[in-house]
């Protein structure tokens, strides 16, 4: 059953020509998610539900509203949704884009750039440039990958990462088209941390774009251990996180564990940040929405090195 959210009708007349054409290339994306989508609830149900003082009030309210929106299951254009634009998609002032295009266009080869900021049609992405057809999301998601890079002269990308909070799933994505566009032919091992409706999309998201035989929801093996597939897309409920067994090269968390109950922090310092010896985090400054994001300081393994974000005030990146 198509949904009014699954047609172009949905976005304005300005953004068509873009979007039309990424149908063009990557139609099949679209066809993927259709399939799979309908086993959206159970690939939810399945991942049981996790204590609530796992999440804080304010995502507890935009997850409440996406449930409603998401049932039976999420539409092709699941982007366009208030809640995901408010808190998962970023589409800022033009000031603000135009200067991580300048940053990524100063240090990507031109040949990389043309591999990794185009978008995906899939969720009807807001374009913001008609020449690259990128996001104003992939500037933003590659400007945290590039600045990493960039601070601890690093090379190469990390192979095993662990994520805490995806999103949609842009910077898994993302993480691992830079990988293959700079030459790197090692196997990538992504795991996905979030609540079981990011993680459920994040899943569908991930098999749409990539196939569906690149991403697994991890089962317990021996010694009640999350069964880790190297080299795949691994989603994994946040309550389950103490069951994953491998070491991790980096740890992410793009603002989600900042906006985490400080129990819950407490829970990843004790897993020891999943044993990573490098990090790319960014954190903001406490409020009535997020009480403990600065908490998180405290709690992470020394030494680090901190940085203004530099497009928004009173946030902060955390590279080692």
């Amino acid at each position: 059953m198509l949904l009014r959210e699954d047609r172009l009708d949905s976005v304005g007349n300005n953004e068509l020509p873009a979007l039309e054409h990424l149908l063009e290339r990557k139609g099949q994306q679209i066809e993927r998610f259709l399939a799979l989508r309908p086993r959206f609830q159970e690939i939810v149900a399945s991942m049981g539900k996790p204590p609530e003082w796992f999440v804080v009030c304010e995502w507890q309210r935009l997850l409440g509203k996406l449930a409603e929106r998401w049932t039976p299951y999420p539409p092709v254009g699941f982007l366009r949704a208030p809640e995901i634009l408010e808190a998962v998609h970023v589409n800022g002032n033009a000031e603000w884009a135009t200067a991580q295009a300048k940053l990524l266009q100063a240090r990507l080869p031109d040949r990389v750039l043309a591999t990794v900021l185009p978008e995906d049609p899939l969720g009807f992405p807001v374009i913001r440039e008609s020449k690259t057809l990128a996001s104003h999301q992939h500037l933003h998601t590659l400007c945290h990958i590039v600045r990493w890079l960039a601070h601890t002269g690093e090379l190469r990308l990390p192979g095993t990462v662990v994520e805490w909070g995806g999103g949609y799933g842009t910077f898994a994505k993302l993480y691992r088209r830079l990988a293959i566009a700079g030459g790197d032919s090692r196997e990538h091992t992504h795991i996905l941390i979030d609540v079981p409706l990011m993680a459920g999309l994040q899943w569908l998201y991930l098999s749409a774009v990539f196939g569906s035989d690149e991403v697994c929801i991890p089962v317990e093996g021996r010694r009640g251990l999350l069964k880790i597939v190297p080299g795949k897309f691994n989603i994994v409920p946040a309550h389950l996180c103490g069951l994953i067994g491998p070491r991790a090269d980096m740890f992410v968390s793009t603002w989600a564990l900042s906006e985490s109950p400080d129990k819950v922090q407490c829970l990843v310092q004790k897993l020891r940040f999943f044993g990573a010896p490098h990090l790319l985090m960014a954190h903001q400054k406490p409020s009535k929405r997020y009480p403990d994001a600065a908490r998180i300081l405290a709690k992470l393994p020394r030494p680090f090195d901190r940085e203004p974000c530099g497009y928004i005030s009173d946030n902060w990146y955390v590279f080692k």
